[in-house]
């Protein structure tokens, strides 16, 4: 493992599973504005990456709580929103590398 991806594990709020699952993210950048409304629509542009991070957002964060890949996790849950940067921020100066 990394050292990026040692210091994420140890956060309280991340999980890192042993079994890779679907991601929960979707591709919004190839999504379709009129997709948004449609969930039939919007399962076209789900992740089709692996994921293997479990991650819990605060209650009054944009950020969902979900399965991700990293890319996801880093981009819709550890910085989804300026509650979750922060925390993220307060949470890696905290974690220390052996």
């Amino acid at each position: 493992m990394s050292k990026a991806t040692d210091r994420v594990a140890r956060l309280s709020w991340v999980t890192r599973l042993e079994k890779t699952q679907p991601c929960d993210g979707y591709r919004y950048s190839h999504m379709p504005l009129y997709a948004r409304g449609n969930q039939e629509v919007m399962d076209r542009y789900k992740c089709k990456n692996r994921a293997r991070w479990k991650f819990r957002s605060l209650k009054r964060s944009w950020a969902k709580d979900g399965i991700y890949c990293w890319s996801h996790l880093i981009s819709c849950g550890l910085r989804g929103d300026m509650l979750e940067d922060a925390r993220t921020d307060k949470g890696l100066k905290k974690v220390v590398i052996d």
